[in-house]
């Protein structure tokens, strides 16, 4: 992630914990304002959506045009701090115009969309193993925005949580946002019917695979939350299930890995 650990010295901006549920999977499923779920949002919640996401699509269609893995890193290099921004952009938008509770049903409805979307056209377009792994990483985003949603509702943890809060924040989002912007490459390759260069797709993959540290961050941020005094019990508590287990022994095993 060497573009996007430059980025972040360049002192791109990043979110505080509370805000992480508003961006992730936002940029492509919230665009696509044909579908059943995203027609609810009319007005100039649409047509504020509608035009962030125009111009997140121009970017994606520049990338995935690129015919080698060397042109598809110098121009995300160049484009990638662009992204974040517009990202930026669309969360804070989000945060004014979309209720979260309407946002938990959106969130849900656009990932089960982008999972079929790679499960129906992935293995035609991209092969068996790409499609595989934009299946998991979608997937794993839908899990990881649950683990957000806990985070959203129960935004305090103790005066002595609050810096390795803030340093899980940052950590995460930097995770989150490269993996969505790999995912976007793929999205919008299906969306406007693009092919994509083979030489580019182990370059967009490797970027999909930091979707396991980003689940496993927000994992933590919730553990912080569990254990402060200042929690605050869910009506709904997120249930920690075998799916869970498993992506987490994955992401823990990703992050030794990254680490050594």
């Amino acid at each position: 992630m060497g573009e996007f650990a430059l980025a972040l010295q360049n002192g791109m901006g990043l979110f505080k914990p509370d805000e992480l549920i508003t961006f992730i999977g936002l940029s492509s499923p919230i665009g696509l304002s044909s579908r059943k779920s995203h027609r609810e949002l009319t007005g100039s919640a649409s047509k504020a959506l509608k035009s962030i996401s125009k111009i997140m699509d121009d970017l994606m269609l520049r990338l995935v045009d690129r015919k080698n893995a060397d042109e598809f890193r110098q121009l995300r290099s160049e484009v990638f701090p662009h992204y974040f921004r517009i990202l930026r952009a669309l969360s804070d938008v989000v945060q004014v115009v979309v209720p979260l509770s309407q946002l938990e049903r959106l969130l849900n409805e656009s990932f089960a969309e982008l999972e079929a979307d790679f499960r129906n056209e992935g293995v035609r377009r991209f092969g068996a193993s790409v499609a595989d792994q934009a299946v998991f990483t979608a997937w794993t985003l839908r899990k990881t925005s649950a683990l957000l949603l806990t985070i959203q509702k129960n935004p305090l943890v103790s005066y002595d949580l609050k810096e390795k809060d803030s340093a899980l924040a940052s950590q995460f989002s930097a995770a989150a946002v490269w993996t969505q912007f790999h995912l976007d490459c793929l999205s919008a390759a299906i969306r406007f019917d693009k092919p994509i260069y083979p030489d580019i797709l182990p370059e967009i993959v490797d970027g999909l695979r930091a979707a396991v540290n980003a689940y496993a961050l927000a994992r933590q941020g919730v553990d912080l939350r569990v254990s402060s005094e200042d929690y605050l019990p869910l009506t709904a508590p997120y249930e920690w299930d075998d799916e869970d287990q498993e992506l987490m022994d994955s992401s823990m095993s990703d992050l030794y890995s990254t680490e050594q």
